[in-house]
Order: C-alpha cells, then sequence, then structure tokens
C-alpha cells in the first residue's frame, strides 16, 4: 500500500536517463498553467526510481496536480511529494 502522498507507477517500465526525466519534469511543472508550480523544485534518484517534490504552492490542489503531472513519466516508479501548502501573505505594509 503506498502512502497518500505517494503514487507508485508500473515497476517494469524501463527508466529514461536521468536528465531525460529531469528535463521532463521541468517542462511538465512549467508548462501547468500555474506559476507556483514553476517555483516547485525536485531531485530523481536515477537509480531508484524515486522523484522527490519539494516546495511550497498555496493549495492543496496545486500540491495534488505537480504529482499527478509527474507520476506517469517513464522511469519514475515513486513521486515522493514533500509540498508544503502554505497561504499567501496577507500582510500589507
Amino acid at each position: 500500500m503506498t502512502a497518500p502522498d505517494q503514487i507508485g507507477s508500473d515497476a517494469n517500465r524501463p527508466a529514461l536517463g536521468g536528465c531525460t526525466i529531469r528535463s521532463s519534469v521541468e517542462l511538465r511543472l512549467r508548462r501547468s498553467g500555474y506559476a507556483a508550480l514553476g517555483l516547485v523544485y525536485f531531485e530523481f534518484e536515477t537509480e531508484s526510481g524515486v522523484l522527490h517534490l519539494r516546495g511550497a504552492v498555496p493549495s492543496y490542489y496545486l500540491k495534488q496536480l505537480a504529482q499527478e503531472l509527474v507520476c506517469n513519466l517513464e522511469g519514475v516508479l515513486l513521486v515522493n511529494n514533500q509540498i508544503k501548502v502554505t497561504r499567501p501573505s496577507t500582510n500589507k505594509m
């Protein structure tokens, strides 16, 4: 059973090179239409196929969307979604 913030994909899927996966992740997050996803950073462990997502977004929807955008990439066997949901600052100066 996978944890709620993790999605596994087909373990028999052949892995692409780490550079190709990194480029694909960047492209998908930046082309999502949500500026906040372009600020998410990630690490990919080539040997294990684990993709770690980190950063902060303003909603749980965007956190889930980031995960969904990258979970089916070839070579990604597990997404470890550590993105924090934070509310934008309402402090006015």
